[in-house]
């Protein structure tokens, strides 16, 4: 056989040997495909007059929490779930409970199979409200909301967006992040994992602290000056401070970084 031959002879197997795995692989991506449980969606909302001037939100089980600005006068619930399995018993369980002005949430997943369900619940409220909502694992968001603040969680991420009022936010483990801030007071503590504030307006005070291990960041305009207390294995300086300054940041973590630079409108 010459060496052309030979050589033709290696390409032909190495083709049908490709050829052969890629057929391999496709069916058995059919075959996962085919075997997956369906993926089921269900969705429901009401509305209700609401003029009271808090809200409290107690969540048990893993549930996510989104609070929103809303018209005033009224409050809009709406209820998202996702779980794998066309059977009556994948679908997770959810209650609800008013106790004045109090919300109680529980989300319970049925663990069936080894697909997981997911639960998201969105409340619309008047932008006025003084906000407090206590979560366990799962995300807390927050937006546009004029009153005062008041987060707690378990491990979960906390995510805050346009808020005037004051703001209080702890975690035993979990990321904080805030954008579009205009809350003139903020105190923001967590356990384990990253704070990340975006002031764009001048906060008269703020504390940020990781007690363990994660990263601090807060941005603020470089219109005003700032009396900065930061400690941190490296720490970073980047608008104008003065230890005379009214506008006060606290930026504490035990590992990581402490930034402190200028908010980018």
């Amino acid at each position: 056989m010459t060496t052309r031959s030979r050589a033709r002879t290696v390409w032909i197997i190495a083709g049908t040997m490709l050829t052969a795995l890629s057929v391999s692989f496709v069916t058995a991506s059919i075959w996962v495909d085919a075997t997956k449980p369906p993926r089921m969606e269900e969705t429901s909302s009401s509305s209700k007059p609401f003029t009271a001037p808090k809200i409290v939100v107690d969540v048990t089980g893993h549930l996510d929490v989104h609070i929103v600005a809303g018209a005033d006068g009224l409050l809009r619930t709406e209820q998202s779930l996702v779980w794998y399995g066309d059977r009556p018993r994948y679908r997770p369980s959810v209650t609800e409970r008013w106790e004045g002005q109090t919300l109680r949430l529980d989300a319970t997943c049925p663990h069936v199979n080894e697909h997981v369900c997911e639960t998201t619940y969105t409340l619309a409220l008047p932008a006025d409200t003084h906000v407090e909502v206590t979560g366990r694992s799962g995300i807390v968001s927050v937006r546009d909301v004029r009153g005062d603040v008041r987060l707690t969680t378990t491990t979960g991420g906390i995510l805050v967006n346009d808020t005037r009022g004051t703001l209080w936010v702890r975690s035993q483990k979990g990321g904080v992040w805030g954008n579009g801030l205009r809350s003139v007071k903020a105190d923001v503590e967590t356990g384990m994992g990253d704070i990340s504030l975006d002031f764009a307006e001048a906060p008269s005070d703020v504390k940020s602290v990781v007690r363990t291990a994660g990263d601090v960041e807060v941005r603020v305009p470089e219109s005003e000056k700032y009396n900065i207390q930061a400690k941190a294995r490296f720490t970073t300086v980047g608008v104008p401070s003065d230890p005379a300054a009214e506008h006060r940041i606290t930026a504490l973590t035990g590992e990581g970084e402490s930034r402190i630079t200028p908010y980018l409108f």
